[in-house]
């Protein structure tokens, strides 16, 4: 039995919680960065930059792209991100958990604090851990 007694339907919704994000996640991420947490869309830059994006051509070209909306830039920067471009992969794969850690690298560590405390709490780590195997 992999994940023993202690699994239960709150351990489930964890277990997807941590699952890896992708595209079809935009929504959520923007939702809990922005709504949620009032994240201010002028940090897309150094968002992106920290979740493995490159300043050229990337970063450059959704400014460029966008004539420096913000709101969208940040909207192009993470769909970016969720699609793996760049060195994401490198920073480690679009995740709560790498998203935490860009956002403690930008100093935004309530937000950080606040995904990690959601999406990211010991026992579910470790439901993922025994999960993937």
């Amino acid at each position: 039995e992999l994940l023993g007694d202690t699994y239960t339907p709150t351990d489930y919704n964890k277990v997807q919680d941590h699952k890896l994000l992708d595209i079809k996640d935009l929504d959520i991420v923007i939702e809990e960065l922005t709504t949620n947490q009032h994240l201010p869309c002028a940090v897309w830059r150094r968002l992106g930059l920290q979740l493995g994006l490159y300043h050229k051509p990337r970063l450059v070209d959704i400014d460029e792209k966008h004539g420096g909306d913000p709101v969208k830039c940040f909207y192009e920067c993470m769909s970016a991100w969720l699609r793996e471009e760049d060195k994401v992969r490198e920073k480690g794969r679009p995740s709560w958990s790498s998203l935490a850690t860009a956002l403690d690298t930008i100093k935004e560590k309530p937000i950080a604090s606040y995904i990690r405390d959601k999406y990211c709490s010991a026992s579910s780590q470790l439901i993922i851990c025994e999960y993937s195997l």
